[in-house]
């Protein structure tokens, strides 16, 4: 499933100043600076592009292993050569001063008592953040931004449409993004996986659509008044839209769905004969509930949290979702979570000694999106009698190291409601070594995505591409 980015954060530092302010000092600021933020034994990127405005000056920051780009820096200080950033949004501030040459910013970036140096340098303009996977234009095949309705929710969806030079028709493959708003690309800390596959897929031979979610990039609706079953009708709407492309197969065309986007294709698929295939990469065969209950597992042991603590953690989760199932009002239930977690935090000051004011807050801002429909939906959808409807040809791959979509308990269970249903083409897989996005991971920590420079490792675009032309040889070759 896909997780919240959240930037390192960090709690005030004394300000390094001098006596007298040099104005020459204050038309150094304007500009783009980077540097390399030091998290233990690794580095992250970040840039700050500062501009003046009225007297004093504006900013925003792109921290591009993490996917976060143009974020507003709410409050920029310059004075005496002397730099304070505010990051209100991020819980965050940074401080520093301008070094002995007078051509960088010695910095720190403080996060829940964690003092993280950073040595900012301008540069003559923003450079373009790509990583080593992202094709480069012009590419060897036909490209178009296109929209289309989907008339029961009233909304435009926008994507590209990628085809092989030559006449076609060609067999065609829709991506289905993961949970939480994405745009066409999945751009995703950093990195851009549909775009990646797209191209891969699109030079073997095959026609690709990839879209904005709705309420996303050029999209309209609201995503997050949205669940996966609402989600399953833009799907449809992508899936009608490309059956009446001329130079498409009507007859070879399937889903690719990513994390929930593994959800969402079965959800279509068993309501439509004529699908020609899914594939399903890291997607659940559990509930919600017990791929949350799994997460917190997994992360908890790998945070070194202590198992009264986790045990804690896993109780609040369980009550929460329990009340959501129960209390279909929204404001009731945002009445009643708020009782149900002031009272497990008073007992996790019992549990763990300390003050939970930090915990509370924390807590809140992470309880947040549970208001949503979608989260409703999710925690209580169970994809296994989905899964048992499916005919169509259906190819699972997950990553061993997977710690937001647990690869064992699921592709299990994937495997078994497929066995007892109607899928009779079944391929499973798992790729050892790999994370979520399918990446070599030493830990697959979700910590390691933006740092990780490959995107998804060609041993996985390969088999899921030979997957399709094994099937679709006679197609692709036109």
């Amino acid at each position: 499933m896909r997780y919240a980015l959240a930037l390192f954060t960090c709690a005030c530092c004394p300000i390094l100043g001098f006596a007298q302010e040099k104005k020459e000092s204050v038309s150094i600021l304007p500009g783009y600076w980077a540097g390399e933020l030091k998290v233990g034994p690794t580095s992250l990127r970040m840039g700050f592009q500062f501009k003046a405005k009225g007297d004093g000056f504006a900013g925003v920051l792109d921290s591009p292993d993490q996917g976060g780009f143009g974020i507003a820096i709410d409050e920029v200080r310059f004075k005496n050569e002397s730099l304070e950033l505010d990051l209100t949004s991020l819980g965050a501030k940074l401080v520093g001063s301008l070094d002995k040459d007078g051509r960088g910013f010695d910095a720190v970036l403080h996060q829940s008592g964690m003092k993280l140096p950073i040595a900012l340098k301008k540069l003559d303009a923003r450079p373009e953040y790509r990583r080593s996977q992202d094709p480069k234009k012009p590419y060897p095949y036909n490209e178009e931004e296109v929209a289309f309705e989907n008339a029961l929710a009233k909304v435009t969806l926008v994507g590209t449409v990628t085809w092989p030079k030559g006449k076609g028709p060609f067999p065609a493959a829709i991506l289905i993004s993961g949970s939480g708003p994405q745009d066409r690309n999945e751009t995703i800390a950093g990195h851009r996986p549909f775009l990646v596959l797209a191209d891969h897929l699109t030079k073997a031979g095959f026609a690709v659509l990839r879209f904005d979610d709705r309420g996303v990039g050029k999209s309209t609706g609201k995503f997050w008044e949205a669940t996966s079953a609402d989600h399953a009708t833009d799907v449809e709407a992508a899936l009608e839209f490309l059956r009446n492309r001329p130079n498409i197969d009507a007859s070879r065309i399937g889903f690719i769905g990513h994390s929930e986007g593994g959800l969402i294709a079965p959800l279509v698929a068993q309501e439509d004969p004529e699908l020609a295939f899914i594939i399903l990469l890291a997607g659940p065969g559990v509930t919600g509930q017990e791929i949350v209950e799994t997460q917190l597992r997994i992360l908890s042991k790998n945070a070194g949290i202590s198992d009264e603590v986790a045990t804690w953690n896993r109780a609040l989760q369980r009550k929460v979702a329990a009340l959501l199932k129960e209390e279909l009002d929204d404001e009731k239930a945002k009445a009643r979570i708020k009782v149900i977690v002031d009272h497990a935090l008073d007992e996790l000051e019992k549990i763990d000694g300390k003050s939970v004011k930090t915990t509370r807050a924390l807590v809140d801002l992470q309880l947040a999106p549970l208001m949503f429909r979608w989260s409703r939906f999710f925690l209580n959808h169970d994809p296994r009698p989905v899964l048992k409807k499916i005919a169509c040809p259906v190819l699972a791959i997950v990553g061993e190291k997977d710690v937001q979509v647990d690869a064992g308990v699921n592709l299990r269970e994937i495997r078994k409601a497929l066995l007892e249903g109607n899928a009779k083409d079944i391929t499973l897989k798992q790729f050892d070594g790999m994370n979520h996005l399918f990446q070599r991971s030493k830990t697959g920590a979700i910590a390691e995505y933006g740092v990780l420079k490959t995107t998804i490792e060609p041993e996985v675009l390969d088999f899921v591409c030979g997957w399709l032309q094994v099937r679709f040889a006679d197609k692709a070759a036109k």
